[in-house]
């Protein structure tokens, strides 16, 4: 079955169509004009036809004789048309991109906010009209919370284009619908023109040389310390099955030497994060690392930036998971919160006893 007779009998109808408007090729619109024209509901029909519309905007046409007219110059690719800022990872894999868009007509911009997620994709758009006197402020307004936990710097057009292009791909593969309007914006923000083989962030920090002074501390819980890195922690569902061996590996009645339950505790949270940060999860941190390195790098942030860089380092080394001080840092922290959360829940229970009891 081929990907037409699969897009007219199949549900997820509207992932293809974005598959091939993505493709942005003519094999693709060929594809594209042949589901507008076969498919059996309306709706998937329209969408079909929108996406058309939106790759001969960009200068790409069918193959097939539709009667769309041929002659459609592509459209100009300019970075000078769009400037864009990105955010730092928060611990959950998401990530805030902020496009200013110039208006076509030299008239009011446009400001998209696009918040994407390193497993699910493009989650949420945002898109607002802004006078040229307004962006300034709204800019400055993000960029002065970076102390508050929220680093955000300007980056290459091109390397924002690279970044959202890999988020909608999650969205392809998992077979997901972008947000409302991303499929109308999506030729204006136009493709990547460069490859990047690497994270941008290592053509500015060397590791291995001009270090300063004062070498950035490697252990991960100073990273933690620093706001932007405070909220990583796994979701707390997650660690609860190894919650009750937590507390037995820290029980006073089993174990009494100080030192014999921290070493008790250290190999759980190992063995632990051999279960819970598999190889995909383990590539994820080592991507949210990087770039919240290269956010910090941007935001003259240097040392904090290395600090970041030493941890996806050691990640990236070839030895297991349980023996990489982050990962084991990462359960250790969200036990230890998950174990809070469950004394706090156990005292409000008996609160509330106490108050129906009296």
């Amino acid at each position: 079955m081929n990907d037409i007779e699969t897009a007219t009998q199949a549900p997820n109808q509207d992932a293809l169509v974005e598959k091939w408007l993505c493709e942005a090729t003519p094999d693709a619109a060929s594809r594209l004009d042949e589901l507008a024209r076969s498919a059996d509901g309306k709706a998937i029909r329209k969408s079909a036809r929108r996406a058309i519309y939106l790759l001969r905007q960009r200068g790409i046409v069918s193959l097939i004789d539709t009667g769309i007219p041929q002659e459609a110059p592509p459209v100009a690719h300019s970075e000078e048309t769009m400037r864009a800022w990105a955010s730092a990872y928060d611990g959950a894999g998401n990530r805030l991109f902020l496009l200013l868009l110039a208006g076509w007509d030299g008239g009011d911009s446009t400001m998209a906010q696009i918040l994407a997620n390193d497993e699910l994709g493009i989650r949420n758009l945002t898109i607002e009209r802004h006078r040229r006197r307004e962006i300034a402020p709204v800019i400055e307004r993000i960029e002065a919370r970076i102390d508050d936990g929220l680093a955000i710097a300007e980056i290459e057009p091109d390397y924002a284009r690279h970044w959202i292009e890999q988020f909608r791909r999650l969205n392809l593969k998992r077979s997901t619908t972008t947000p409302s309007g991303f499929l109308d914006i999506a030729p204006r923000i136009g493709p990547p023109i460069g490859t990047y083989e690497h994270p941008v962030v290592y053509d500015h920090v060397d590791l291995e040389n001009g270090i300063a002074e004062a070498e950035p501390s490697s252990d991960p819980s100073d990273l933690f310390k620093l706001t932007w890195f405070d909220p990583w922690f796994l979701a707390v569902e997650e660690v609860r099955p190894w919650l009750r061996r937590w507390i037995e590996a820290d029980d006073s009645s089993n174990v009494t030497d100080v030192e014999a339950r921290k070493l008790a505790r250290s190999a759980l949270a190992k063995e632990a994060a051999v279960d819970l940060i598999p190889e995909a999860l383990r590539g994820r941190y080592i991507t949210r690392l990087e770039e919240s390195a290269d956010v910090l790098r941007r935001r003259g942030k240097s040392d904090e930036a290395r600090m970041a860089l030493l941890q996806a380092r050691a990640l990236s080394a070839d030895v297991p998971i349980g023996d990489v001080p982050f990962a084991v840092g990462v359960v250790v922290r969200t036990l230890e919160a998950a174990l809070e959360m469950t004394i706090e829940s156990a005292r409000r229970v008996a609160d509330s006893a106490t108050v129906v009891g009296d």
